[in-house]
């Protein structure tokens, strides 16, 4: 094979390889936006007031039958983002490590604090609406447990729903 005949090999190895680092950098991009996207969602004004209600008013089933109907609806729109965010996760269509770094510890908290709006949501649905924001809260809990990051209370482990 001459010179002239290898150009064009060496051409196209080029030119897909550029194209391989182009496509890596573009999805690389497109998560860290669908990232973003659900990060300003997250701190909104409601789906942040409706985490403040999970702390302020909710202990037990008692406490969740006493919410308002818009006082419900922002609770669960705010643990609903969760659900969402862990959907997003698991399929890969964000990276994890940036989830965990800056979600870790309110996604435990709103789990473990929750806990009795998640149960009244399923008694009263008759499903398993959750397994994706469950699916998180274990990742953040490993998460928090392998980098040695205490929060309060302990008993962060998610309970299995059946």
């Amino acid at each position: 094979m001459t010179a002239l005949g290898v150009l064009p090999i060496v051409l196209s190895v080029i030119a897909l390889t550029v194209s391989l680092f182009g496509f890596r950098d573009e999805r690389r991009r497109d998560k860290r936006d669908t990232f973003l996207k659900i990060h300003e969602n997250l701190i909104s004004n409601d789906k942040q007031h409706g985490r403040q209600l999970i702390f302020e008013k909710i202990s037990d089933t008692d406490s969740v039958n006493a919410l308002t109907s818009d006082e419900y609806r922002l609770v669960n729109e705010a643990l609903a983002t969760y659900e969402a965010l862990g959907l997003y996760m698991r399929r890969g269509y964000i990276e994890e490590r940036d989830v965990m770094e800056m979600w870790a510890v309110p996604i435990c908290r709103a789990w473990e604090r929750g806990s009795a709006f998640l149960a009244h949501r399923q008694v009263y649905q008759g499903a398993d609406l959750w397994p994706n924001y469950r699916y998180l809260a274990q990742q953040c809990i490993c998460y928090l447990e392998k980098n040695e990051i205490q929060i309060e209370p302990t008993s962060l482990r998610p309970p299995v729903v059946r």
